[in-house]
Formats: C-alpha cells, structure tokens, sequence
C-alpha cells in the first residue's frame, strides 16, 4: 500500500503541477489580450481626440474671422454714423438764425439715442450668432 499511496500522491502531484501551469499560461494570454485592447482603445481615443480638437481649432479660427468681420461691419456703421452728424452739423449751420432751427438739435439727439441702441443690440446679436455657430460646428460629431 505504500508503493500505492506514493504513486497516487505523486500522480497528485503532477497533476496539480500541470495545472497550475495551464492556468498561469491562461492568465498569461487574457492579460497579453487585455492590455493589446487596452493599447488599441488608447490609440483610438487619441486619434478621436485629435479629431475634436482640430473641430475645435476650425470653429475658433472661423468664430475670430466672424468677429473681425463683425469689427469691420462696426466700423463702417461708425462710419455713416460719424457721417450723418456731420450732415446734421452742416444742417443747422446752415440753419442758424432761422425761426424754428431746434430741427438739427432734434437730429442729433434722436440720432444718438437711436444708434446707441442699435449699436448696443448689434453687438449682442453678432456675439450670440457667432458663440451659436461656433459651439455647433465645434460640437463633437
């Protein structure tokens, strides 16, 4: 019973031995898969990042284009509106010593009330466009 109890603990043994490597070659191979996915889902996550960030890049470059444009189109209302008061001027110079010549001090004053007005709401309808545009054509897709 000795010689039996022996081979059967040696057979034990081995078998044991054999499995414990198997398993250490599974552990092996689905950590060698994990970090071979893990190694692809950080290239991919960083050629998407550099996709959103070149999105991100153009909607800004477009969005100071727009306000340069809008700063252009600002300064040619400035412009006609230093314009206008010049004609104004030109008016009730001409228009001094007449009875009833409070018409160009009416000019002015409705002049400047008004373009304030819509100076002020330009500029906050240009900026709420442009911020508009930019945030879609910057949003990821």
């Amino acid at each position: 019973m000795n010689i039996a109890a022996t081979v059967c603990i040696s057979a034990a043994l081995v078998s044991w031995s054999a499995a414990w490597r198997l398993q250490d070659w599974r552990i092996e191979h689905i950590q060698a898969q994990h970090a071979q996915a893990l190694a692809q889902a950080i290239t991919q996550a960083e050629a998407k990042t550099a996709v959103m960030q070149e999105t991100k890049d153009e909607a800004i470059r477009r969005a100071n284009q727009r306000a340069m444009a809008q700063q252009s189109a600002a300064d040619g209302a400035r412009s006609e509106l230093d314009r206008l008061r010049g004609d104004i001027a030109a008016r009730d110079a001409a228009d001094t010593g007449r009875p009833g010549s409070d018409a160009a001090a009416t000019a002015r004053a409705l002049l400047a009330e008004c373009s304030a007005r819509y100076s002020e709401l330009a500029g906050k309808a240009d900026r709420h466009s442009s911020d508009a545009v930019k945030l879609h054509e910057a949003w990821p897709r």
